[in-house]
């Protein structure tokens, strides 16, 4: 059998047509940009990347308390080397979202991610929402000067990639919103990339 043979009948058992995930709906009031869902744990370990940073090698400029370690079933796999973990608020009045915030390396204007969802036991309904937004130097949210976010949702088990317009950003802002607390949102090779 030839090489091109047995890639071909690889890649139909691993992913047969068809058999592509439905992407959660959106919260109300929330419109998801870029979204793409499919299921938690097919990720490979990263890639090599050049001309890009991950977050995990820069310090949060703010939110950084806010920043957990990995479930221990995902810590220590190489698909998670670069992940960061964001336990969700516990929705209590003005604690409903944990946000974190990075300096975008000079050059740097798209960011890329996946985001999966962590909880055990698993919940019924749980659903993790990021956002990123391109924010200015003087980090205000909801000023003119703020970009567009990039919103996207997880379920338990799910994943969904985002992908986010940071020209002109000093910062990335990273939001996290959960419908229900206890979950941690897991952040997969956040990537900043010219």
């Amino acid at each position: 059998m030839t090489v091109i043979g047995t890639l071909t009948q690889t890649w139909t058992l691993l992913f047969p047509a068809g058999a592509a995930p439905q992407s959660p709906q959106p919260a109300a009031g929330t419109s998801p940009i870029a979204v793409s869902v499919a299921p938690a744990g097919t990720t490979h370990a990263p890639a090599p990347v050049q001309g890009g940073t991950y977050l995990d090698t820069l310090s949060a400029v703010t939110g950084s308390s806010l920043l957990v370690p990995l479930p221990k079933d995902l810590a220590g796999l190489p698909e998670y080397a670069h992940a960061l973990a964001v336990k969700c608020p516990p929705n209590t009045t003005g604690n409903t979202m944990a946000e974190v915030a990075y300096v975008i390396p000079r050059n740097l204007t798209t960011f890329t991610a996946t985001l999966t969802a962590h909880q055990t036991p698993v919940p019924t309904n749980q659903i993790v929402q990021l956002s990123v937004f391109p924010a200015p130097k003087d980090l205000l949210p909801n000023g003119g000067n703020e970009g567009k976010p990039a919103i996207v949702q997880a379920e338990i088990g799910r994943s969904a990639k985002v992908d986010a317009d940071l020209t002109d950003a000093f910062h990335v802002r990273l939001r996290i919103q959960c419908n229900l607390p206890g979950a941690v949102a897991v952040i997969v090779d956040p990537l900043l990339q010219s």
